[in-house]
């Protein structure tokens, strides 16, 4: 691990991002972990924000709130000039409820992502 880098758990980079929803804003995740994320999204953010995180995982619903840690605008408006597209890293902080009969799945795939043998969950 990298002296600067300050997360607590690896991340796996993705081969295909995975669609998501920050609240109600389309994103891509393009890492994640056990503790967080790396998102791809349009509309600016900024750190202590928190949202719902949703996305689909082996067929099952999954959302975690999340707080924002860290953000950026990688590519400034085009034409329209509000499509800013940022990318943000974000912790999880919460396995949401809507989600609780599934836990054993989600904590599958977690415990998958920390051992690095999350091609089964890709």
């Amino acid at each position: 691990m990298l002296q600067h880098d300050r997360r607590e758990f690896q991340r796996l980079r993705l081969a295909k991002p995975i669609l998501a929803m920050m609240d109600s804003a389309n994103a891509l995740i393009l890492d994640i972990g056990m503790a967080g994320a790396y998102l791809e999204h349009y509309r600016v953010t900024e750190p202590g924000k928190t949202f719902r995180l949703t996305f689909r995982w082996q067929g099952a619903d999954v959302a975690f709130a999340c707080e924002v840690v860290r953000t950026s605008v990688v590519r400034q408006p085009a034409g329209d000039g509000k499509s800013q597209l940022s990318h943000t890293g974000v912790h999880f902080t919460e396995l949401l409820p809507r989600i609780a009969s599934r836990r054993s799945s989600a904590g599958a795939c977690a415990g998958a992502f920390g051992s690095g043998r999350a091609a089964s969950c890709v």
